[in-house]
């Protein structure tokens, strides 16, 4: 019938395809989500690890400030889980941001919901055949291949100069941890 997936979200029946592409992110953003869920009970819940990076974030993630702030966002942050669906590569960090707060299962599907049926409206219509041509237009000549390279130079320079800024001003506790909050 359908040879590869290209050739069934270009020609294949609409209602299939979108019905196909809503389960596919709605499949992937739920693992993803369960993915910053374990992270939450692996750095907030329990004792604070020993050393190491574990001990690092454990801390971090126990501090005033960071509960505050993910207080907030569980609070009034939801709507940027629906709207994170029509960027590329912010729905991941997002996804999993929800999981580390403690958003819980039914009220974040319910603001991923809006967001996969656009994902996949978009996807299932023009999405693909405009990733395509903006990678094929970039592939295939030297100027598309320049600016790849440039900006990769450019996040690597902002790396570099990120870290050394660090290290000169050294990396204090902004607050001292707070006792773990309970599972939402």
């Amino acid at each position: 019938m359908f040879k590869s997936i290209g050739e069934f979200t270009s020609t294949g029946p609409f209602p299939l395809v979108f019905l196909t592409l809503t389960l596919l992110v709605a499949s992937r953003s739920n693992l993803v989500y369960g993915i910053g869920r374990y992270g939450r009970r692996v750095t907030i819940s329990g004792r604070e690890p020993s050393g190491g990076f574990r001990r690092r974030a454990w801390q971090w993630a126990n501090t005033a400030r960071t509960q505050r702030a993910m207080d907030k966002i569980k609070k009034r942050g939801w709507i940027v889980i629906s709207l994170a669906y029509l960027t590329i590569g912010i729905q991941t960090v997002v996804n999993v941001a929800a999981g580390v707060v403690g958003l819980s299962w039914p009220k974040y599907n319910l603001a991923a919901f809006p967001g996969w049926l656009a994902w996949a409206l978009i996807y299932s219509t023009v999405g693909f055949a405009v990733w395509n041509a903006a990678v094929a237009a970039a592939a295939g000549s030297p100027a598309g291949i320049a600016v790849v390279c440039a900006f990769a130079l450019a996040a690597a320079v902002g790396c570099t100069l990120s870290r050394r800024r660090k290290k000169r001003r050294g990396c204090e506790p902004e607050d001292p941890p707070v006792a773990p909050t309970a599972q939402v």
